[in-house]
């Protein structure tokens, strides 16, 4: 899973980080599921409907590296 912060600016050149987790994925269904749900809508009210859709799907990832990286530096955290 891939995550940053660009922000399509100039900026982004001095100040973007991009965090990669590499790991184990797995559905979360069931009371686990609606609960993890009801806390992702509690936080992002917008995303309800999406949360709900039958074509999204509750994930979670056991992370076992990490790799940030910005234009400056690459850090490896493993988790192993």
């Amino acid at each position: 899973m891939l995550v940053d912060s660009r922000t399509n600016t100039r900026s982004d050149f001095d100040k973007a980080l991009a965090v990669t987790a590499i790991g184990v994925v797995e559905e979360v269904e069931g009371i686990q599921g609606k609960e993890y749900a009801r806390i992702l809508i509690s936080k992002h009210p917008s995303l309800e409907r999406f949360i709900h859709s039958e074509s999204s799907a509750i994930m979670r990832v056991y992370v076992e590296l990490l790799i940030v990286a910005s234009f400056s530096k690459t850090e490896v955290i493993n988790f192993r």
